[in-house]
């Protein structure tokens, strides 16, 4: 196999809207370029599926594909000829980090190590704390460790951005994130509105997942007219973002509170159909939770059997696509309540639980 036919896999991978088939095409010129014997040409296409991994939500294989990076970049520089583009490799370390605790099967003392790893790579490469700082804080919100995730937001901010830093606007959706995350709605949303209205530029997922972000928030400030065009301009941004198909889980809650139930069955059928909702445990979390309540909205103001399109690589599927929506909304139900259970068991607390309670509130069902 020449070094030629991995190339042009890539090339043609590179041609492809990022998804399951872009993976696989860069997975296939993985396997030839381990094949061919080059570790040179087979870090090329690792190096790709971590990016192409990662930009189509299906965290877990970028994992794996960046962990033989990293390996192979401590051996190249074991060599006394080794010349390597380290920025790349540690700004790809990043987004692993963040992958991380969206896997309750990794424990949070695996991820402070991998943590301590980065930042000692980062001092070492000349840079400052402000990058581990920004991750430190993001990785406590998901462990549900408020106190310490404020600890490192204090930290973060003290600290100038460097080359290694996110773009501004990334930083600055994760400051909603954390101000949403604890409840200081009005600040969220001024935060979010600098994002929405174009006063900041913003990159690839922003601020296409900003929207989302300050759907609850807008709920409990009961601002009704902002939440509709939020809602409205939210969808239409993140529908060609395999990864934010996520995203929807807000929506649907949304939905579900103004019993807008026919736009919420059309989001499930039209987002449940994308693999990358499997990739990230966290995110289906929140999607399995916001589908029940969906369904179990559903079933108490319609006919209970339903057509859904739901996609064969969930357990629940039928052939024939036709449900018992208050036999679904259990599954749906019973499934997030065992992500959850498994989530607070790793962060030692309840938050995953306590979601489920308050998105159920929220949604206005009992």
């Amino acid at each position: 196999m020449s070094e030629s036919d991995v190339y042009q896999l890539l090339d043609h991978a590179a041609d492809l809207p990022y998804g399951p088939e872009r993976v696989a095409l860069v997975e296939e010129a993985v396997r030839l370029a381990d094949l061919s014997g080059s570790e040179d040409l087979s870090y090329q296409a690792h190096i790709e599926l971590v990016d192409a991994a990662n930009w189509s939500g299906l965290g877990d294989r970028s994992v794996v594909a960046f962990a033989w990076c990293l390996a192979y970049y401590d051996r190249k520089m074991a060599s006394s000829d080794a010349h390597f583009d380290y920025d790349t490799l540690l700004w790809r370390f990043k987004w692993v980090l963040r992958a991380l605790p969206n896997n309750p099967g990794i424990s949070r003392a695996q991820i402070v190590q991998m943590e301590d790893q980065l930042e000692s790579r980062l001092i070492d490469a000349g840079y400052n704390a402000h990058t581990i700082n920004y991750l430190q804080c993001l990785n406590r919100l998901d462990f549900g460790d408020h106190e310490e995730a404020a600890t490192y937001y204090t930290q973060w901010h003290l600290l100038p951005r460097d080359g290694l830093a996110d773009c501004h606007a990334c930083e600055l959706d994760n400051e909603v994130t954390y101000h949403a995350t604890l409840q200081k709605d009005a600040e969220a949303v001024r935060l979010a509105k600098l994002l929405i209205s174009g006063e900041l530029s913003g990159c690839t997922e922003v601020p296409h997942r900003t929207y989302a972000t300050i759907i609850q928030p807008l709920m409990r400030l009961r601002r009704s007219d902002e939440l509709e065009q939020t809602h409205r301009e939210g969808i239409r941004k993140i529908s060609g973002l395999p990864a934010l198909a996520r995203d929807v889980a807000e929506h649907l809650i949304y939905l579900v509170s103004i019993r807008n139930l026919p736009r919420a069955m059309q989001l499930i059928d039209r987002f449940l159909t994308k693999p990358a909702i499997l990739a990230n445990f966290n995110s289906l979390f929140k999607l399995q939770n916001s589908v029940a309540i969906t369904l179990e909205a559903v079933a108490d103001n319609s006919k209970r059997k339903r057509k859904l399109r739901l996609p064969s690589f969930l357990p629940c599927h039928r052939d024939d696509h036709t449900y018992d929506t208050t036999e679904l909304a259990a599954w749906f139900r019973s499934s997030a309540s065992e992500l959850a259970n498994q989530f607070d068991t790793r962060n030692g607390n309840s938050m995953h639980k306590a979601a489920m309670t308050e998105t159920r509130e929220l949604a206005g069902i009992e």
